[in-house]
């Protein structure tokens, strides 16, 4: 099933175009009259490019999701999509969690999250849901092939959203509720 992913010249993806069942394959996304509107949409927002993503799942399916899964972990090099480095987490020196999603129960006080095997250099942004005690986004950069933080306890006195995300970062969302 065909989308298609708009990407800024940076080459981080920033939209992505469905259409039911697909788009047909012999629509060009970038020519297309019936895309026009769309793609001066985009444009206003800095989304100039656009490179198709052709999904496993078959035309027929009504609830599929590749696309969505695919704008975390890829952005684009010289109009080619390209995966992110695989990445994994530790919670407070455990456990290894792989994946977009994770539901946790954690001790009351700090928390240390350990994004493992990321690119040197590699800029991450850690975004929390906001609320009470929400603390604001953090700018980390990747060194030793990793990233460091803590939540503060502060922000967790419930249930706590928080994401990872950055050009070479595959986007990770925790959900941690204190014990």
């Amino acid at each position: 099933m065909i989308s298609w992913f708009g990407y800024d010249d940076e080459g981080t993806l920033r939209s992505v175009e469905t259409h039911l069942h697909g788009w047909p394959p012999n629509v060009d996304f970038m020519t297309d009259p019936m895309t026009a509107d769309t793609r001066t949409s985009r444009a206003a927002g800095g989304i100039t490019k656009f490179v198709s993503y052709n999904c496993p799942c078959p035309r027929t399916a009504d609830d599929c999701m590749c696309h969505n899964l695919r704008l975390g972990d890829a952005y684009v090099i010289n109009g080619s999509l390209t995966m992110k480095p695989d990445i994994h987490a530790t919670v407070n020196g455990s456990g290894t969690y792989r994946g977009p999603k994770h539901q946790l129960t954690v001790p009351r006080g700090d928390v240390k999250i350990d994004l493992v095997g990321l690119t040197d250099g590699a800029e991450v942004t850690v975004s929390y849901r906001r609320g009470p005690g929400a603390p604001p986004d953090q700018q980390l950069v990747a060194a030793n092939g990793g990233v460091s933080f803590i939540v503060p306890a502060a922000s967790l006195q419930s249930t706590t959203w928080l994401r990872t995300s950055g050009k070479l970062v595959r986007s990770m969302m925790f959900m941690l509720t204190p014990e």
